[in-house]
């Protein structure tokens, strides 16, 4: 655990660096990757690692840093979007969980190298197969909260979202997030919240995903993140 926080924390100061090409976010943290690798022999996945998947796939962009108005994606490819890799901007590891409590379980996950003989380096994709709860998002929304599909008639759960750089959600969906950046709605595309661990009081918190297809395949691209709240609707909002 405690190499877990040594990565985390490089990581983390990385992200508040200013890199001139785009491309350079995973090469530049690469050194440290590779003596991260001689000291466990774990496996290294697009800036996170096999052993501490888990922990790691928890990060969000960090809302109290000067650049989180700013957060984007990058123009061009450059990691998966479960990678923190993926997005400009500093980001954070959320800590609010125990490993017994995880609700989701990683099957699979595997990157494609830019450079079949660095692996450590920039990839060119990547793919995750992970096995947790998932639901759909209610399209009533409130400006600052998104409902969420509830099987306990006597309960609404509350959903604060945090969109990953400039993503957008469908034109059906407003949102009064800080980061959410004016452009072109997307349309005919549903959204789901993963729900990962829960937080400090119960309540899941995990990934905010669009669908989309490829191939006659549901596959799942992570738009942001979510913290979940569960209320009876006696009590005020």
């Amino acid at each position: 655990m405690f190499l877990h926080h040594t990565w985390t924390d490089a990581v983390i100061d990385l992200s508040k660096r200013k890199i001139t090409e785009e491309s350079d976010k995973l090469p530049a943290i690469s050194g440290v990757a590779q003596q991260m690798h001689l000291i466990t022999g774990d496996r290294y996945l697009a800036g996170l690692w096999k052993a501490s998947l888990h922990f790691e796939l928890m990060w969000l962009q960090d809302a109290a840093a000067e650049d989180f108005h700013h957060a984007k994606r990058p123009t061009t490819y450059r990691a998966p979007s479960w990678s923190w890799a993926s997005v400009e901007g500093t980001v954070t590891f959320s800590g609010t969980f125990k490993e017994e409590n995880l609700v989701a379980e990683v099957i699979q996950c595997d990157v494609l190298p830019v450079d079949p003989s660095n692996l450590f380096g920039a990839v060119s994709g990547g793919h995750l197969v992970i096995n947790g709860p998932l639901r759909s998002l209610d399209e009533n929304l409130t400006p600052e909260y998104f409902h969420i599909n509830s099987t306990d008639a006597r309960e609404v759960s509350l959903a604060e979202i945090y969109l990953d750089g400039d993503e957008i959600l469908p034109s059906s969906a407003k949102t009064l997030m800080p980061n959410d950046v004016p452009g072109s709605v997307q349309t005919g595309q549903r959204i789901w919240f993963l729900d990962m661990a829960p937080n400090k009081h119960g309540d899941p918190f995990g990934y905010v995903l669009r669908q989309q297809t490829q191939q006659n395949i549901r596959v799942f691209r992570r738009i942001g993140w979510f913290e979940n709240t569960t209320r009876s609707i006696d009590q005020p909002f």
